[in-house]
C-alpha cells in the first residue's frame, strides 16, 4: 500500500490557505486525481475543516455531513464515495437537495453587470431579454429557429419538427454569444439544459459548460459495441430527460463513433419505445464546430483514416439541419479582411500555384527566434513578469511539436529573474507479473523500462519528470481538474508562489466567474493503461502543469490570443487544419509573427487541407 504522507502534507497546506468551502472542493478533487490509499484516514485527519464542530453533533454526525458534501462534489467526476474508497454506510441516504438549493440561491441572485459603471443585479429572465436584444439579424434567425423547436416540438399536423441542428460560422460571427443567449432563454423560462464541449477549455466559454465526456459519461475507449455507461435511475439520466436542449461544441475533432454513442446514451434514458426510436430521443440537440479546424486524431492513421473517423461521415450527422452564421461582428476593416484571408486558407483556396503552401506577408516574418520571443514577451515583461502580467496575457509562441516547445520554454525560463525551483516526479512502473515477459522482450529490442528510463520520458498528456519553475512563469494545466472551478486542460496560469506542497498560481483569462488564485497539488497520472494499449504502464506523481510560454498548435485550439509567434524549426504543419488553427487564434495580421528556420522560401507555409471534410 502506498503511503499517503504526500497527500496528507498537501491537504495540511490547503487547510492553511483555503476557506472551508474551497477546502472541501479541494479535498474531493485530491481524492479523485491523487487516488490515496486510505481516504478514510484523510477524512478523519481533516474532519474539522470538512465539517466544523457544531453544538449537539457528535463525530458520526459530522462525518456523515462531510461525506454528503464530498459526495456532492464527486458528482462532477462521475464518482461515488464507494468508488473512491470511502466506507459507505449501508443506510446512508444521501440527499443532495440541500446543496443543490445552495447553488440555486446563488443563481437566483443573478449576475452583477456594469451599466455606466454601476453594478446591477439581474435575474436569468432579465439576462435573457438583454442578450436577446443584442443579437444581430443573423444570430436572431438561428436563435428563433432553435427556440421554436424547444418551445413547440410538433408541427400543426402532429409531425415532429426538426430538432437536430448544426451551427457553424467563421471566427467573429458570435457563436458563443448565441449559445449563451440560448442558455439564458432556457434558464429564464425555468428550463434546464446540458451545455458541453469536446474540450475543457471550450466548455469554460459556455454557461454551465462541462466536457461531453463528463456530462454524458463517454469512456475513452468506446467503440460500435459499447453500451451506455449511464444508469437509468441516475442523476445523469434524469438531467438528460428534463433538459430542454443539449449543446455539444467543438465537434470537428469528435470521432463519429462517439456521436453514435451519444445518440445511444440519450435514447437509453427513456422508457417509451416511440421516444427510444427517435434520433437522440427527440431531444433538441445542437452541434457546433468548424471543420476547417483539426480533424479527429487516429493513432497511426493517415488522411483516409481521419476522414473516415469524422462525424462528417456519420449517417446521424446527415439528419442535422445546418445553420450558418455569416455576419461578422468585428467592426475593424483590417479584421474583416484578415477574416476573409483566413477563410480562404481554411478552405485551401489561396495556395501558391502548384504547391500545398500559403504565402504569408513579408511583414509577418522575423529573422530569428529571439525576435519572435521579443514580439510575444518583451524584455520589460520578462524582467518583472508578476507586475507586468497584463502585458503578457494572451501571448503565445506556437510550434508543431512538443520537442520544440520544450526548448523554447527552457530558453524563456532562463530569461526570468529569480531562483529556479525543481520538482521531481515520483514515477513507478506498473508491470503485471504475467506480462513481465513482454517487458523483458521489449528490453531485448533496445527499450529500457527501468524507473530511471521512465524518468526521461515526457509522453503527450504528462508533465515532465523534472519540472523547473520560477515565480512569474507562464504554465498550462494539462488535466481537467475541476470545471466547476474553471480548471480545465488548457487553462493558462502564472506561478505566483510556492506554499509547502502547493503551488500558488493566478488565472490569466480574467474570468470573473472563478477564483483568481489557484492552488495546485501534485496529482497521479497513469500512462499506457488503455484496453488496447501495448505500452509499458507507469504512474507519475507530479504537478499537472507544463511551462507554456510556447505550446503546440494543437493545444492552442479553443484559445483566443492577442499575440502569436509561429515557430517552424524545420517541421512544417503536417495535419488538416493546423495552419488555420494557428492563424485563427488572433484577429488581424499585425498580431502574428513567424520565424521559419527553412533556408529557402521562408514565407511559404505548408497548409494541409482535407477538402472532403469541409462544408459546402
Amino acid at each position: 500500500m502506498e503511503s499517503d504522507d504526500l497527500w496528507m502534507r498537501s491537504l495540511r497546506d490547503a487547510a492553511r490557505d483555503l476557506t472551508d468551502s474551497r477546502f472541501c472542493r479541494f479535498f474531493a478533487q485530491l481524492i479523485v486525481h491523487c487516488q490515496p490509499s486510505s481516504p478514510e484516514e484523510l477524512l478523519e485527519k481533516f474532519i474539522d475543516r470538512l465539517c466544523p464542530v457544531r453544538p449537539g453533533w457528535d463525530y458520526a454526525a459530522r462525518r456523515r455531513r462531510a461525506l454528503m458534501r464530498i459526495a456532492y462534489y464527486l458528482q462532477e467526476y462521475n464518482k461515488t464515495l464507494f468508488e473512491v474508497g470511502f466506507d459507505w454506510p449501508e443506510n446512508m441516504d444521501i440527499d443532495f437537495e440541500e446543496f443543490l438549493e445552495e447553488d440555486r440561491r446563488e443563481e437566483q441572485q443573478g449576475f452583477t453587470t456594469l451599466e455606466d459603471g454601476v453594478p446591477r443585479k439581474m435575474t436569468w429572465m432579465q439576462v435573457a431579454e438583454t442578450e436577446r436584444a443584442r443579437l444581430n439579424e443573423d444570430q436572431t434567425r438561428v436563435f428563433n429557429r432553435i427556440v421554436d423547436a424547444i418551445n413547440d416540438p410538433l408541427n400543426a399536423d402532429g409531425s415532429r419538427k426538426q430538432h437536430l441542428f448544426f451551427v457553424t460560422g467563421e471566427g467573429g460571427t458570435g457563436k458563443t454569444f448565441l449559445f449563451n443567449s440560448l442558455i439564458a432563454h432556457v434558464k429564464g423560462a425555468g428550463g434546464t439544459y446540458l451545455a458541453t464541449a469536446t474540450t475543457g477549455i471550450s466548455a469554460l466559454l459556455i454557461r454551465g459548460g462541462r466536457t461531453a465526456h463528463s456530462a454524458l459519461r463517454i469512456r475513452n475507449d468506446v467503440d460500435e459495441d459499447s453500451t451506455p455507461a449511464i444508469n437509468f435511475e441516475s442523476r445523469f439520466a434524469q438531467d438528460i430527460r428534463v433538459a430542454s436542449m443539449i449543446l455539444i461544441d467543438e465537434v470537428s475533432m469528435m470521432d463519429n463513433i462517439v456521436l453514435s454513442y451519444i445518440d445511444k446514451t440519450i435514447r437509453s434514458c427513456f422508457i417509451d419505445e416511440d421516444t427510444r426510436h427517435l434520433p437522440f430521443a427527440g431531444k433538441v440537440v445542437i452541434l457546433s464546430g468548424d471543420f476547417k479546424q483539426l480533424a479527429p486524431v487516429v493513432e497511426n492513421g493517415g488522411r483516409i483514416d481521419q476522414i473516415a473517423a469524422s462525424i462528417r461521415r456519420c449517417k446521424l450527422f446527415a439528419r442535422f439541419e445546418h445553420l450558418k452564421l455569416t455576419q461578422n461582428m468585428r467592426l475593424n476593416a483590417d479584421q474583416v479582411e484578415f477574416g476573409r484571408w483566413l477563410m480562404e486558407m481554411g478552405n485551401g483556396r489561396n495556395m501558391a500555384p502548384l504547391t500545398d503552401c500559403v504565402a504569408v506577408p513579408e511583414t509577418s516574418m522575423v529573422d530569428d527566434i529571439e525576435a519572435l520571443i521579443d514580439f510575444c514577451y518583451p524584455n520589460k515583461c520578462l524582467e518583472d513578469p508578476v507586475n507586468r502580467v497584463d502585458e503578457m496575457r494572451g501571448s503565445s509562441i506556437l510550434c508543431t511539436t512538443n520537442r520544440t516547445t520544450f526548448d523554447v520554454n527552457e530558453k524563456l525560463l532562463k530569461r526570468l529573474p529569480g531562483e529556479v525551483k525543481t520538482f521531481n516526479s515520483i514515477d513507478k512502473v506498473l508491470c503485471d507479473p504475467q506480462e513481465h515477459a513482454v517487458a523483458l522482450a521489449l528490453e531485448v529490442r533496445g527499450h529500457d523500462y527501468t524507473t530511471e528510463a521512465i524518468n526521461k520520458k515526457t509522453p503527450t498528456g504528462l508533465p515532465p519528470h523534472q519540472l523547473k519553475l520560477k515565480i512569474g512563469a507562464i504554465v498550462m494545466l494539462i488535466k481537467n481538474l475541476s470545471l466547476r472551478d474553471g480548471l480545465s486542460n488548457g487553462t493558462m496560469l502564472q506561478i505566483v508562489g510556492f506554499s509547502g506542497e502547493l503551488i500558488k498560481c493566478r488565472r490569466l483569462d480574467n474570468n470573473r466567474a472563478y477564483d483568481c488564485d489557484v492552488y495546485l497539488s501534485r496529482v497521479k497520472f497513469q500512462h499506457g493503461t488503455g484496453e488496447e494499449d501495448r505500452k509499458i504502464q507507469f504512474t507519475r506523481i507530479q504537478y499537472p502543469i507544463r511551462l507554456a510560454f510556447a505550446v503546440t498548435i494543437n493545444k492552442a485550439q479553443g484559445q483566443t490570443l492577442c499575440r502569436v509567434g509561429l515557430y517552424f524549426r524545420g517541421e512544417q504543419c503536417f495535419s488538416h487544419g493546423q495552419l488555420y488553427v494557428a492563424f485563427s487564434r488572433v484577429k488581424q495580421h499585425e498580431a502574428i509573427k513567424i520565424f521559419n528556420a527553412a533556408t529557402e522560401a521562408k514565407r511559404m507555409l505548408r497548409n494541409v487541407v482535407f477538402k472532403e471534410l469541409l462544408m459546402d
